[in-house]
């Protein structure tokens, strides 16, 4: 099958129907977003929210994916492998925070190309309580966490 077929294939194909945005065996979701939208946005959020990729816990984190906003559609994805007792609570946290934070800051459009972590953005990402925990744990396991764990 070649490249263009898949890319094709998957403009039509419909999202895996997920059991709960919450389903997991460590980290719910929903939980998360409810807490981090009452918290840091008066609960004003109207986003879905659920795993993708992979469930194997051999899968790897393609160039750092751990999460993604999609405009288009209001919801946020995190990545599957994320799912695991390795992640702390509080990193999971910050992932779903940076996430939904892209909802109410657009990106900047540049004249050669688009901001999405602009210096706006990276303030409002720091209002996060746990922001320093959380970037320290990552750079300490960013190998871990792009090789799966």
């Amino acid at each position: 099958m070649n490249w263009f077929f898949k890319f094709c294939k998957s403009l039509y194909e419909k999202p895996i129907p997920q059991p709960s945005c919450s389903s997991g065996p460590t980290h719910n979701l929903k939980e998360i977003f409810d807490q981090m939208n009452a918290r840091y946005f008066q609960g004003r959020l109207e986003l879905s929210i659920y795993w993708f990729g992979r469930q194997s816990k051999s899968s790897r984190i393609n160039r750092k994916v751990l999460g993604y906003y999609d405009a288009k559609n209001k919801r946020i994805k995190i990545h599957h492998s994320l799912n695991d007792p390795f992640y702390p609570p509080y990193f999971i946290a910050y992932v779903v925070y940076h996430e939904m934070l892209h909802s109410v800051v657009p990106p900047l459009l540049g004249q050669k190309k688009r901001q999405v972590h602009h210096a706006v953005f990276k303030q409002k990402e720091r209002l996060f309580e746990d922001y320093t925990k959380a970037k320290e744990w990552e750079k300490e396991n960013l190998r871990k966490i792009l090789n799966g764990r």
